[in-house]
């Protein structure tokens, strides 16, 4: 016996409803699979990633150089900017040595030179070697 009236209208919503769960079943399940293939191939890419990269440090670390920060690099520096202070008289003023123009400009800035005429003559502050 056919249904009619209110019921009709229920069953039809009924299956109305469950095509569209059963679609969105699907589409969940497509996206679960779709999501695992993802984090399974992003982790083979992390896996092989971080080989290279230890590849690569380990290469680079053998034959690099001590950074600028490090104390040997600080101690080098320190000399070279006490050889050139000693360089200038402290009355009769000094051009910069001849490509030493641009390490006058932290010793004038620290007061360890001053501009005098035409050159540089060397402060009374001390510097510390």
């Amino acid at each position: 016996m056919p249904l009619t009236g209110p019921l009709r209208t229920l069953e039809r919503l009924a299956v109305f409803h469950e095509n569209t769960a059963r679609v969105i079943r699907a589409a969940i399940q497509l996206y679960v699979e779709h999501h695992q293939r993802v984090r399974h191939d992003t982790a083979r890419l992390d896996a092989v990633l971080h080989a290279l990269n230890l590849a690569r440090t380990s290469a680079t670390r053998a034959t690099a150089q001590p950074g600028y920060g490090t104390p040997q690099r600080e101690r080098e520096r320190r000399h070279a900017s006490a050889v050139l202070l000693a360089s200038f008289d402290p009355v009769v003023p000094r051009d910069a040595p001849a490509g030493r123009e641009r390490a006058v400009a932290p010793l004038i800035r620290h007061g360890y030179l001053r501009k005098k005429g035409e050159g540089y003559v060397r402060t009374p502050k001390p510097f510390r070697d």
